[in-house]
Parts: C-alpha cells; structure tokens; sequence
C-alpha cells in the first residue's frame, strides 16, 4: 500500500484527540484535497501538516483547526502557502527543516513517521524472506545481528542461535513483537508501532517466515497510542484479520499468515 500525492493532498499527524480535532476539520473542509491520516512523528511541535499542491510539498509545525482549514482554502484555490512553512521540497521528497527538532539527527528508520500514512509499505520484505526463508537465516547469520536485551530472550546473543533452538524445538512457535517495553529508550518502538505498523507487520510476516511461525502476536500496553490500536495489516501484506485479546496490564494484537 502506498500513499503517494495524486493530486493536491494533505498529510496531517495524529498522535491523540486534540490533533484528531484538526483532522476532522480538515476532511470536513476539503472539496477537491484528498486528506490523509498519518501517525505522529515523534517530535515536539506537533500536530505537523504536510500540504502538496503541483509537486511541491510545504511543511508546517503546531498546526490548529483554524490553521488546518486556512492552509486547505488555499490549496484548494490551487495556491501553497509557503511564509509560514518550516521547509519547502520541489517533486514527491518530504521537506526538511534545517532547524527544529525534525532536522536533528538522521531519521533513517524514523524518517516516514508523519509522512507516510500509517499501513504504508513502500518496498515490502515479507514476500522475499517467505520465498526464501533460508536464504534469509543465512544473512542473519552472515550479519551477526544480536538481539537488543530486555525482553528479547537473545540478550546481547546470535539471533540466529535461537532461531535455531526454536525452529528445532517441539511444538508451533508464536512470533511476539513485544511493543510494551516500559524502558522511556523503547519509545522509538511505541513511535513505530503508532507511525509504521505496516512496516511493523511486513517485518514482522518476514521473521514469522523464517521461524516457521502461524501466528503473530503484537504486546501492547493497554492504553496504546493511535493508530496502533486500529491499525489493520496492510495490502502489501497478508491481510488476515486482527484479533485482539486482553489481560490487565496489556493488550494483544493477533493476526494469522
């Protein structure tokens, strides 16, 4: 699934009910402006608006209802509002500022969260890895990627060892995306999880490949942040219903390839 601006269009970031309000306002005043609903981007400032009108892009920081509306008058007037905008990109790129919180840092992994709408996948993995699953153990091995800690039970180990332990293991595995880590350096997980959960469940689809596991199951705290807690696996992807279950603490998001 993609989100590309066909046309003028407005990406606004939802991160809770205030930001909400503005994208009811929007979708209420847009005519001809397609609106889309992103997740937040994970920096102060916000709610952030993204407006495209003929290929060119202007960002705008600490939008408000009244902003929101103001900013769509003028796109639908085929106009783009530029003297208030924190940056400016020509052709389908995404404006970066050269000063605020949004132009610290290289956002690699970070970089789609407020552009792209939540269930995006751009260049989906899962159906590769599933093509291949061995193939892709192979690279991990090659890699030496090592699990973070924490709740990860290969702690600062091989992934592929207990891959291995698990693959040869009795019984169905289950893949646990754990996204209720209380640790505050966890919050790029929460970010993801609220901004990604497509590429979340395309990552997700692809270890479930190589793991030999049916189901997945998404840990998330009980009050998660929007959209995650709606968010429904994206086109690209298997598109198997979500079904949720709960205890007191925390909340599971299940879904079957």
């Amino acid at each position: 699934m993609t989100d590309s601006a066909d046309g003028p269009t407005l990406r606004l970031t939802v991160a809770g009910a205030a930001d909400r309000a503005c994208l009811d306002a929007a979708r209420d005043r847009a005519e001809q402006t397609r609106v889309v609903e992103t997740g937040p981007t994970g920096g102060p400032n916000g709610p952030y608006a993204y407006l495209t009108v003929d290929d060119r892009t202007a960002l705008y920081a600490a939008v408000t209802a009244s902003t929101v509306q103001r900013l769509l008058d003028a796109c639908e007037e085929g106009r783009l509002p530029t003297a208030e905008a924190e940056a400016v990109a020509d052709g389908d790129g995404q404006p970066q500022p050269t000063e605020g919180p949004l132009s610290v840092g290289t956002r690699r992994v970070l970089g789609g969260c407020g552009w792209h709408a939540p269930t995006t996948v751009l260049d989906t993995v899962a159906p590769e890895i599933r093509a291949d699953p061995e193939g892709a153990f192979e690279t991990v091995a090659r890699i030496g990627l090592r699990g973070r800690g924490r709740a990860d039970a290969a702690t600062d180990e091989p992934l592929t060892e207990s891959w291995a332990e698990i693959r040869d293991g009795d019984g169905s595995p289950v893949l646990v995306v754990n996204a209720a880590d209380a640790d505050p350096e966890a919050g790029a997980d929460r970010l993801l999880c609220a901004s990604a959960a497509g590429r979340l469940h395309d990552a997700a689809s692809a270890a479930s490949a190589v793991l030999g596991a049916e189901d997945v199951v998404v840990l998330a705290p009980d009050d998660p942040p929007r959209p995650s807690s709606d968010s429904k696996p994206p086109a690209s992807g298997t598109s198997s219903p979500l079904k949720t279950t709960s205890d007191s603490a925390n909340r599971r998001w299940r879904w079957s390839d």
